[in-house]
Order: C-alpha cells, then sequence, then structure tokens
C-alpha cells in the first residue's frame, strides 16, 4: 500500500504543454507567428538559470526513480510500472524538451525571424509528446489508486500486467500522434484549435485526478472508521492499525500532489485557454508560466523519495550507501 500511494503523482507530472506551432492555414510570416515580442535580458539571465536548474534536476530526479524501481523487485509491481512510466514523461521533458524550447526562445532574439519555425515546432512538439504521455499517466494513476484504496481485492483481479501495457502503449501512440501532426504539419490542426483542445484535455485530467483524489481520501477515512470501531485479536489490530497509518499517508500523498499540480500548471492552462496567442500578447509571462509548469516534473523525485521510507530505502542501495 506505501507504494501504492506515490502513483497519483505527477509529474509530472508534465502535463500537457500548449506551445504553439506555426498557423499553416494562412501564410503568415513567421515575425507574426513566433515575434511577437522579445525577452529583455533579465528574462534571458534568470530563464537560463531556473531552466537549466529544472532540466538538470528533473534528469538526475527522475533517473532515479527509473534505477530504484527497476532494481529493486518488490517495487516492480503494477503501481512501479506505472511511476516509472510517468518518470520517464518526466525525464524526457526535463532532459530534452525544456532546453530545446529554451533553445528556440533564443533563437527568435538572436535570429532573423523567418529562420525560426523549426526549431519552434520540434520544441513544441517534444512538449506537446512528453506533456501529454506525463498528464495522462498521471490520471490513469489517480483512478487506479483510488480503485486500489477502495476495493483492493477487485483491483488485484482487474489490473493486470496485460492491460497495463495495452494502457501504455496507447498513451504513447496518442501522444505521439497528435503532438507530430500539431507540431511537424500544423495544417492538419490549426493553432487555435489546439490550443482549446489541450485545455480542455487537461482540465478533463484534472477533474479526473481530483476525483479519484477525493474519492480516495473518503474511504481512507471511511476505512479507518471501521477498523477503529472494529473488535479484533492483538495481531489483527496491529495489521489494522499499520493500515491506517498507511492510508492516512495515501491521504497526504493525494492532497500534496493535487495542489502542486495545481499551483505548476493552473497559470499557463488558464492564460492560454481564454488567448491561445497569448505566447505572443505576453511574451515574458508565458515563458515563466511554461517553466512553472514544467518544474513539476522536477518536483515528483522529491515527494517520491520524502514522502516514502521504502523508496529512500532503496535509492541507498542502489547508490550503495
Amino acid at each position: 500500500m506505501e507504494n501504492s500511494t506515490i502513483a497519483v503523482n505527477n509529474s509530472t507530472s508534465n502535463a500537457l504543454i500548449w506551445f504553439n506551432a506555426s498557423d499553416s492555414d494562412s501564410n503568415k510570416s513567421a515575425s507574426e507567428t513566433y515575434c511577437g515580442g522579445e525577452l529583455g535580458n533579465t528574462d534571458k539571465i534568470a530563464g537560463g538559470v531556473f531552466y537549466g536548474m529544472v532540466s538538470l534536476f528533473g534528469s538526475l530526479g527522475n533517473i532515479f526513480v527509473v534505477l530504484v524501481i527497476c532494481r529493486t523487485p518488490n517495487l516492480r509491481n503494477i503501481c512501479g510500472v506505472l511511476i516509472a512510466n510517468l518518470a520517464v514523461a518526466d525525464l524526457l521533458t526535463s532532459a530534452f524538451a525544456v532546453p530545446v524550447y529554451y533553445y528556440a526562445v533564443l533563437a527568435v532574439s538572436q535570429s532573423n525571424c523567418d529562420s525560426v519555425p523549426l526549431p519552434h515546432r520540434v520544441a513544441g512538439t517534444l512538449l506537446d509528446m512528453f506533456g501529454i504521455a506525463s498528464v495522462v499517466t498521471l490520471a490513469s494513476l489517480s483512478v487506479d489508486r483510488s480503485f486500489a484504496i477502495s476495493s483492493p481485492l477487485k483491483h488485484k483481479t482487474f489490473m493486470t500486467f496485460t492491460k497495463l501495457k495495452v494502457k501504455l502503449v496507447n498513451i504513447w501512440l496518442g501522444a505521439i500522434i497528435y503532438s507530430i501532426a500539431r507540431g511537424l504539419f500544423p495544417g492538419v490542426i490549426t493553432m487555435e484549435y489546439s490550443a482549446y483542445v489541450a485545455s480542455i484535455g487537461l482540465t478533463v485530467c484534472f477533474v479526473i485526478i481530483v476525483t479519484s483524489g477525493v474519492v480516495a481520501i473518503l474511504n481512507v477515512r471511511r476505512n479507518s472508521s471501521r477498523v477503529s470501531d472494529l473488535h479484533q485479536n492483538q495481531d489483527g489490530g496491529r495489521i489494522s492499525e499499520g493500515m491506517r497509518q498507511r492510508n492516512k499517508q495515501v491521504a497526504k500523498t493525494i492532497t500534496l500532489i493535487i495542489i502542486l499540480f495545481f499551483v505548476s500548471w493552473t497559470p499557463l492552462a488558464v492564460s492560454r485557454f481564454f488567448n491561445p496567442l497569448f505566447y505572443i500578447d505576453h511574451v515574458s509571462l508565458d515563458f515563466w508560466f511554461l517553466i512553472l509548469g514544467c518544474a513539476n516534473s522536477a518536483m515528483n523525485p522529491c515527494i517520491y523519495f520524502y514522502r516514502h521510507r521504502n523508496y529512500r530505502e532503496a535509492l541507498k542501495a542502489t547508490l550503495g550507501l
């Protein structure tokens, strides 16, 4: 149960990214599409520091998560595999998408705008691909954990590794197809339409995450009340008390995850939903809102290792400490 509490994480999250590719429906110049404004020197320097920190710590943290799960047999269960998939999406976001995006932003400032669309499309494609995989995995994990807490026996029977493999393949295929179609072939999906679709998709995933978290918390409280009312022998009492403590940890972890996810992604989601061209009209704000969302990928490993002793012990064993 302790291992399963982590599954609602996110990385990260990293959630959906609405970085906008060029609008090919009209033959707009790149300056109209990408050069709505330039970042100031302060934004470039400070942004380089923060983007670099997110990329470095997000990469290292998620590498540790994947290594710990791969090298620890008792963590290689349904929940552990889902956590590893989320960590892989967060790792790819931190290691590749974030640096490419920062380069694309600098390329706008340092080059003729006519030469910039390709870096922007590549950055947008990577951010979309890994962000979609991350947020959909996070929603799937939330539902899985809620199901496991509410009906542990049914969950063990229903959720098999075969079904899990199918789910993961579908997640990555969907993310790859959508992001490539929108980023590298912008005529397939227009900029405004994709912004609304992405915002609606993130909203749906967030509702699923919150609803699953609330259901899990309510079940934890209900089960704790039942346990306290049961008259059991000494051994049974100890087992029930241990389960009650783990369930309380579930509730606290879920609450923390939801708060961090909400704080990280709400500014970007709201701004781009109401204004698909927000990244042009408010270049500096969009620049910082995006890195705030990506920072969720770097925070997730901290939650894993801080909140759960079995992950800390597995990390120490992996590092030979």
